[in-house]
């Protein structure tokens, strides 16, 4: 499951017997005769109402560098002891008209401990995906634990132009805050940090 950003939403109809191809989905949804359509099951609505917390969106963290805008959107889903457990969406935007190939990346994460971690390697996920004209986006998700409630992470993506040179681009400062009453806030407007750009 992935956090999809509403302009990205396209509208779908279907013309086939089973409009998702999923094993859930007679579990998930089901067909109302006189209105025609698929429906969410019950089943659907209590798993909805269960993540609701860890899918509620809070604040969004933007960065623009070189003409490329980073987006981070974390969400908390829980805590286990003294571990906080973090997943965090990314998305980024080649908003020029030069191909670039994503090669490296570099993150830091800094608790309130004054603890300092660093981890860089390879691409994303295990690609280096190249945005272009035609394919200017890039979105993925990963997760973070971490031993306290409050930390910050931030970084850099190395992106490699055709011509061999290579570009920093900011990952922008984001704040990984629990609060006891987190749940409560669910009906909260979200957030979002002033855009920044960097030349």
């Amino acid at each position: 499951m992935d956090y999809a950003f509403h302009e990205d939403l396209i509208p779908y109809t279907s013309f086939s017997v089973v409009p998702l191809k999923n094993p859930l989905l007679t579990e998930l949804f089901h067909f109302h005769p006189e209105r025609r359509k698929y429906l969410p099951s019950v089943v659907l609505d209590d798993f909805i109402l269960s993540l609701k917390p860890a899918l509620e969106m809070r604040t969004v963290y933007r960065q623009t560098t070189h003409g490329v805008r980073v987006t981070v959107v974390p969400f908390f889903l829980g805590a286990i002891d003294s571990d906080f457990y973090w997943r965090y969406t990314v998305r980024i935007e080649n908003l020029t008209s030069e191909p670039l190939t994503l090669r490296e990346r570099f993150w830091k994460i800094y608790s309130m401990k004054g603890k300092l971690e660093t981890v860089s390697g390879k691409g994303v996920i295990g690609k280096e995906p190249v945005l272009t004209t035609s394919t200017p986006v890039f979105q993925y998700h990963s997760h973070t634990i971490t031993r306290i409630p409050s930390t910050y992470m931030w970084g850099v993506f190395r992106f490699q132009k055709p011509s061999g040179a290579t570009v920093d681009v900011k990952i922008p400062n984001v704040a990984l805050k629990y609060a006891p009453d987190e749940e409560k806030a669910s009906n909260k407007v979200p957030e979002t940090d002033p855009e920044t750009t960097d030349k």
